[in-house]
C-alpha cells in the first residue's frame, strides 16, 4: 500500500512538476512577447527594407499568426531614432514635402547600413531567437490586451509605434511623444503629422507656415493635377500645392481661368478683376480668333479673346464687317457710324460700288467707302456720271455752269415740286417769278415729262423753262456779226410800218429752224402770212392797230400773246421771259439764246412814251458790255445808222442802224420802258 502510495504521489508529483514547467515556460514566452510588442519596429509590409529586418536563427513553424520573439541584445535599430535626432530638421521643412522625402530616404539608408555593420560584427553575440506559433500556445488575445495594457500601465516610459484612436493614426517615438508639425517617415513612407499629432489625409489643413494644403487618401499633399474631393468638387492644384484662384493658369498647355472659388470658368461670361470680359467655352477656354455662338446669338471673338464690339474687324478671311455695341454684326439695315450711314446686306458686307436694291424695294448706288451716293455728281465703275439727289436717286447731270429762266407768264412765275424718297413729286408752296435765273444741276423725267433739279430735292418742269450754260465772254449767233443772216427789215420785202412785232419774231424763228413751219412758199408768202394773222384783240394782249398803215394803232402785240402767236406758227420753243434782267439777258445770249426785246425805236421821242418797238439781241460781248441788236425798222435803201427818224429829222439817240452793239447803259433805258422788261427767248 505504501509503495502504491509513494508511486502515486511521485507521479502526482512529477505531473504537478510537468504542469508547473509548463506554466512557467509558457510566463516567460508571454513576457518575452510583451518585451517584442514594445521594443520592436512596426513597419508596413511594402516599405520594409530587409537590412532593417531582425535576423531570425530558428523558426519553429510557419504560420500566419507566428508572434517573432527577440531577445534584448537582438533588438533591432529603428530608423524612428534617426528621424527623432533629426526633428528640428524636419519641422523647418513647412510644406517643402519633396525636400523632406529626399532627406527621410538618405537618412533611412544610412540606418539600415549602420544596422547592417552592426548586426554582422555583432553575429556571434546575438541570442538565439525562437518564434512560437501561438496556435500552439493557444494565446487568450483577452488575455493578451489585458497584459499590454497591464504594462503599458506599469512601464514608466511609454512603448514607440503607430497607435490608432478615433479612426486617426499617430505615431509615438521611443521618447513617448507623438510626432506633430511635420513631415516624417518613421516605417518608410513619408506622412505629415499635424498640431494634434495624428497623420494628415482626405482634409484641407493649414500647417505652422499658414500655408493650407489638401491631403489626399495616401496623405500626399494633392500637386500639378486636378483633383475631385469627397464633395465632388474639382480643382486644380498647383506644383506649391495650392487651389489656383482668380488668375490664368496653364494645365497641359491649355490656359484656363481660375475664378474667386477655384473652379474653372466654364460656358459662361466672365469679367476678371482687369475689368476686361470674356467668353469661356465649355473647355474652360477663352474663345479666341473664330465665331462662336452664345445664347443663340453669333459673336466673332478677336486674338485677345474679346468680342469685337462698336468697331470694323477684318478677320483672318478678309471679310470686313462692323460689329454694333452688342457684338452682334450689323446684317440687312442702316447703321449709323460717326454720322454716315451704311447699309448691311444679308451676309454682313457693307455695299460698296454697286446698286442695291433694299428690301423695301429702294434702290440706291452704294460708293467704294460704302455710302450712298447723295447730293453729287458720282462717275460710276462703268464710267457712267449721274448726278445723286438727296434721296440717292439718279438725275441726269448737268455742266456746272448750268442754269435755267423761268419763261411763263409775266408778273406770275411757277412753283416749285419736290421729290420724296419713292421719287415722287409733290407741289410747294415755293414761287419763282417769270424771267428770274436759276442754277440748275441736272435733270430728269417724271412721268414722262422732264424737270429740272435746282437743289435740296427740288425741282421746276422744262415746260416753263429755258436751259442754258454760260459758255465764255463773247457771243455772236451767226456767221458774222455785221452779216444780214437772220435779219428781216418790216419795210422789205413786205411794207409793214406798223409790223415790228411779226419782223422780229421771224428773226427768232430763222435762228429757231421753224420759219419754214409757216405758211407760204417764199419769204414774202410767209412774212405776208405772218403779219395779215398778227393777233389784234386788244384785250386779249393782241397789237392795237393796223402793222400795214397804223390806222388806229396804240401798242404793239403784247410778248406773252406774241409768244402764243408763235406757238401757232409753229415754233413751241418761244418762251415768254418778260421780268429778266439785262444780266440774265447777256447770260442767255452766252448761252446761245437769242432775246426779243421791247424797247423804243427811232421815232420814239421828245417824251412820247407810248409807242413801242421789239428788236433782237444776237449777240454779247462781256469786255465792253455790249449788245449786239437787230432793230427792224430799216429798209434796204436806208440801211444804216441815222436811216430811221434821224432821217426824218427826229433825234432821239436810238436811231443806232440795223445792226449794232448798243451800249448796256443805253439798252437799259429802253429795255426798262414802263417798269416792264417785256421779252421773248427761245429754248
Amino acid at each position: 500500500m505504501m509503495k502504491k502510495l509513494f508511486r502515486s504521489m511521485r507521479d502526482t508529483q512529477c505531473h504537478f512538476s510537468l504542469r508547473k514547467m509548463n506554466i512557467g515556460v509558457c510566463s516567460v514566452v508571454l513576457g518575452l512577447f510583451v518585451v517584442g510588442i514594445n521594443n520592436s519596429q512596426i513597419v508596413r509590409a511594402d516599405t520594409v527594407n530587409e537590412s532593417t529586418v531582425t535576423t531570425v536563427e530558428k523558426r519553429v513553424e510557419k504560420s500566419p499568426n507566428t508572434v517573432a520573439v527577440t531577445t534584448e541584445a537582438n533588438k533591432p535599430v529603428s530608423t524612428n531614432e534617426g528621424i527623432s535626432n533629426n526633428k528640428k530638421t524636419y519641422e523647418n521643412i513647412g510644406n517643402n514635402e519633396t525636400e523632406a522625402k529626399d532627406k527621410l530616404s538618405n537618412q533611412s539608408l544610412d540606418a539600415s547600413q549602420s544596422q547592417e555593420s552592426n548586426t554582422k560584427q555583432d553575429r556571434h553575440s546575438i541570442v538565439e531567437t525562437n518564434t512560437y506559433s501561438t496556435r500552439s500556445l493557444k494565446l487568450d488575445t483577452s488575455s493578451t490586451d489585458t497584459l499590454l495594457v497591464s504594462k503599458k500601465q506599469n512601464s514608466s516610459t511609454p512603448s514607440n509605434g503607430w497607435e490608432s484612436h478615433n479612426s486617426k493614426l499617430y505615431y509615438r517615438n521611443s521618447d513617448g511623444k507623438y510626432l506633430r508639425n511635420q513631415w516624417a517617415a518613421p516605417t518608410g513612407t513619408i506622412h505629415y503629422f499635424g498640431k494634434e499629432g495624428y497623420t494628415i489625409s482626405n482634409q484641407w489643413y493649414t500647417m505652422i507656415n499658414n500655408q493650407t494644403y489638401y491631403f489626399d487618401h495616401t496623405g500626399h499633399t494633392v500637386k500639378n493635377r486636378w483633383y475631385t474631393l469627397p464633395s465632388k468638387t474639382i480643382y486644380y492644384f498647383d506644383h506649391t500645392g495650392h487651389t489656383v484662384k482668380n488668375r490664368w493658369y496653364n494645365v497641359s498647355n491649355n490656359t484656363y481661368y481660375f475664378d474667386h472659388t477655384g473652379h474653372t470658368v466654364k460656358n459662361r461670361w466672365y469679367t476678371l478683376p482687369t475689368k476686361n470680359t470674356y467668353y469661356f467655352d465649355q473647355s474652360g477656354h477663352t474663345v479666341k480668333n473664330k465665331w462662336y455662338n452664345v445664347s443663340n446669338n453669333t459673336y466673332y471673338f478677336d486674338h485677345t479673346g474679346h468680342t469685337v464690339k462698336n468697331r470694323w474687324y477684318t478677320l483672318p478671311s478678309k471679310n470686313t464687317y462692323y460689329f454694333d455695341q452688342f457684338g452682334h454684326t450689323v446684317k440687312n439695315r442702316w447703321y449709323n457710324i460717326t454720322t454716315n450711314a451704311y447699309y448691311f446686306d444679308n451676309y454682313g458686307h457693307t455695299v460698296r460700288n454697286r446698286w442695291y436694291t433694299l428690301p423695301t424695294k429702294r434702290t440706291y448706288y452704294f460708293d467704294n467707302e460704302g455710302h450712298t451716293v447723295k447730293n453729287r455728281l458720282y462717275t460710276l465703275s462703268g464710267n457712267k456720271t449721274y448726278y445723286f439727289d438727296g434721296f440717292g436717286h439718279t438725275v441726269t447731270p448737268l455742266s456746272n455752269n448750268s442754269f435755267v429762266v423761268i419763261g411763263y407768264v409775266p408778273g406770275q412765275g411757277i412753283t416749285v415740286k419736290r421729290s420724296d424718297e419713292n421719287n415722287v413729286l409733290h407741289g410747294t408752296s415755293r414761287f419763282l417769278a417769270n424771267g428770274s435765273l436759276w442754277k440748275v444741276i441736272g435733270k430728269k423725267a417724271f412721268n414722262n415729262q422732264l424737270f429740272y433739279y435746282l437743289n435740296d430735292d427740288q425741282w421746276v418742269s422744262s415746260q416753263y423753262v429755258i436751259e442754258g450754260v454760260t459758255k465764255g465772254n463773247y457771243r455772236v449767233l451767226k456767221d458774222k456779226a455785221d452779216s444780214r443772216q437772220y435779219y428781216t427789215s418790216q419795210y422789205n420785202p413786205v411794207f409793214a410800218p406798223w409790223g415790228c412785232a411779226s419782223s422780229a419774231l421771224s428773226m427768232l424763228m430763222k435762228f429757231d429752224g421753224t420759219f419754214n413751219k409757216v405758211p407760204g412758199s417764199s419769204e414774202y408768202a410767209k412774212l405776208k402770212y405772218m403779219q395779215d394773222h398778227l393777233p389784234r384783240n386788244k384785250r386779249l394782249g393782241g397789237q392795237d392797230g393796223s402793222p400795214y398803215t397804223g390806222y388806229g394803232f396804240t401798242r404793239v402785240i403784247l410778248s406773252n400773246a406774241l409768244k402764243n402767236y408763235a406757238h401757232q406758227l409753229g415754233d413751241k420753243n418761244v418762251k415768254d421771259i418778260s421780268g429778266a434782267s439785262l444780266d440774265t439777258v447777256a447770260k442767255l445770249v452766252l448761252a446761245g439764246h437769242p432775246v426779243l426785246y421791247y424797247g423804243w425805236s427811232s421815232y420814239d421821242g421828245g417824251g412820247n412814251k407810248v409807242r413801242n418797238h421789239c428788236k433782237v439781241i444776237m449777240g454779247y460781248n462781256k469786255s465792253n458790255n455790249t449788245f449786239l441788236v437787230h432793230d427792224p425798222l430799216y429798209s434796204n435803201r436806208h440801211f444804216y445808222k441815222g436811216g430811221g427818224g434821224m432821217r426824218e429829222g427826229i433825234y432821239n439817240g436810238y436811231d443806232l442802224g440795223p445792226i449794232t452793239w448798243v451800249s448796256a447803259s443805253s439798252l437799259s433805258r429802253e429795255y426798262a420802258y414802263n417798269g416792264g422788261y417785256n421779252a421773248l427767248s427761245i429754248n
